[in-house]
């Protein structure tokens, strides 16, 4: 398995935004996330996969966003899991979403 490091932020009620160097290039993965949530960021997150090939392509995920710690497992291998950044969130929340890669 493979790791990179990254980050990941909701930029809105409904949407998430990860992003993640790797070998020269910044690949960012967009998504939905239900339900709504208060904002939040991370800038410890890794990503860890088998094949590159897997950051390419759409596919949903589910995963928990808690107090201190997010984890997410997309349908086609890759997890993030990571530490939020002070002060967290009130409450942990079962989230699930459709993203998409995109390599920039």
């Amino acid at each position: 398995m493979s790791r990179v490091k990254g980050t990941l932020t909701r930029v809105n009620t409904s949407t998430i935004v990860g992003r993640f160097g790797l070998d020269g290039q910044v690949l960012t993965f967009e998504a939905s996330i239900s339900p709504s949530m208060p904002p939040f960021r991370s800038n410890d997150v890794t990503l860890t996969y088998a094949d590159v090939e897997e950051l390419t392509s759409h596919c949903a995920y589910t995963g928990r966003v808690g107090t201190e710690k997010l984890s997410l497992q997309l349908a086609n291998g890759p997890t993030m899991t990571g530490h939020l950044n002070e002060p967290g969130l009130p409450a942990a929340h079962s989230v699930t979403g459709n993203g998409s890669w995109l390599a920039t």
